[in-house]
């Protein structure tokens, strides 16, 4: 079995964080920033798999992490069954949980005298205190329902978003695959991209960039709703376009590369994400090379 795609990316994000320093607070705000990422794309992880022990009860077992009593835990099912094999029970041995149910436990886990959790410890190992994990687990609950909350229609500009801290985290370590990767992770799960649309034939709004004509993307309806209010005093964008009635069109996620496929053959070079908020772009015509990459193929 091979390791999932979002095994790579988290591989990148670990690399990159432990080229940064150390993440528990001391270390440089590149390094803050890395580790962040890093540990949002874990904890947006469906599930956790664990190895148990010999007890044959949902138990999973211990292992020795950098001097500490350790629960190796594994962001996907080959890993663990990797490790598994090791004389450890085999793939019989190995089960999942949500990180959600596995954290209830951190306080209890810690009590116990378990120090860490340490992830991939054959492939790229990690390791946190279980009751630093919780906390980071609550903080984007609620980054999450925050974001969930938004009204439609609202400008949400000041509202930051888990994107929005994905893309922060890209612009702070230019060049560097593994933080480029989690953004657009994060963008691909989301259910719909928003677009504005322009004139009778309702083609999405696209600007003109020195990089060739962009076509202008929202992660949600409010924030494209918002732009779409504004457009009247927009001076950069086309009389006739400005003119325009304010309007959202939703496109699922699962057909957003077709549909900018189509754009680009029209002419559209480069796809820029929530202009006021997040900001950042891709080449239109690498939009499916960089799903293969993130997520996997369509």
């Amino acid at each position: 079995m091979k390791p999932s795609p979002s095994s790579a990316v988290i591989d990148s994000l670990v690399a990159s964080a432990v080229a940064a320093g150390a993440g528990d607070g001391s270390g440089s705000k590149e390094a803050a920033v890395a580790w962040g990422a890093l540990w949002r794309t874990v904890l947006e992880l469906p599930r956790w798999f664990f190895v148990k022990d010999d007890s044959g009860s949902m138990r999973p077992g211990l292992v020795t992490f950098n001097g500490e009593s350790a629960v190796p835990a594994f962001t996907d099912m080959a890993r663990a069954i990797a490790f598994a094999d090791g004389g450890r029970g085999g793939t019989n041995a190995v089960f999942a949980s949500p990180p959600r149910d596995v954290l209830q436990a951190a306080a209890s886990m810690e009590d116990s005298g378990v120090g860490l959790f340490a992830f991939d410890v054959q492939d790229t190992p990690f390791g946190i205190k279980p009751s630093m994990l919780r906390t980071l687990l609550d903080d984007l609950a609620r980054l999450k329902a925050r974001t969930a909350q938004t009204p439609a229609g609202q400008d949400d500009t000041q509202e930051s978003t888990i994107v929005d801290e994905l893309a922060a985290s890209a612009r702070a370590t230019p060049g560097d695959t593994a933080a480029q990767s989690a953004l657009w992770q994060a963008v691909f799960e989301l259910d719909h991209w928003y677009f504005v649309p322009r004139g009778p034939s309702q083609t999405p709004l696209a600007v003109s960039h020195e990089a060739g004509p962009t076509l202008v993307a929202f992660t949600s309806a409010s924030r494209a709703a918002a732009f779409a209010a504004r457009l009247p005093e927009d001076e950069t964008v086309p009389a006739e376009d400005r003119a325009a009635a304010p309007s959202v069109v939703a496109v699922p996620t699962a057909s957003v590369v077709g549909y900018v496929e189509a754009l680009v053959e029209a002419g559209v070079a480069v796809v820029h994400v929530d202009p006021a908020n997040g900001a950042f772009s891709v080449s239109a015509s690498s939009l499916r090379a960089l799903h293969e990459r993130v997520v996997g193929s369509l």
